[in-house]
């Protein structure tokens, strides 16, 4: 009689995640993410230097939201003179379509 062995999720996981096909397309859709993160900053860039950044590691992507202020640009303030809370804008949320 035939013998299965069953790998674990954590094995397959490791095996999948490394595949060529597999490391090209997180790039290629962190790229994309990246690319709409900046189209959706890009109109409320007035002076500042926010920007947004790709990382690429070995089976990761990352897409940053750059700047001193990145956290209030993302999730909101309260203005430092008028004392009025200011939204966020998501834009991270946003590209990545969780908002």
């Amino acid at each position: 009689m035939p013998r299965i062995q069953l790998i674990g999720q954590r094995s397959v996981n490791k095996i999948v995640s490394h595949q060529p096909e597999v490391r090209a397309a997180v790039r290629f859709h962190a790229e994309r993410l990246g690319a709409k993160a900046e189209s959706l900053l890009d109109p409320h860039r007035k002076t500042g230097n926010a920007h947004i950044e790709v990382e690429h590691h070995d089976v990761d992507s990352f897409v940053w939201l750059v700047d001193e202020a990145a956290r209030h640009i993302e999730y909101g303030h309260v203005h430092n003179i008028t004392g009025e809370w200011v939204e966020g804008l998501y834009i991270i949320h946003k590209a990545a379509g969780l908002v």
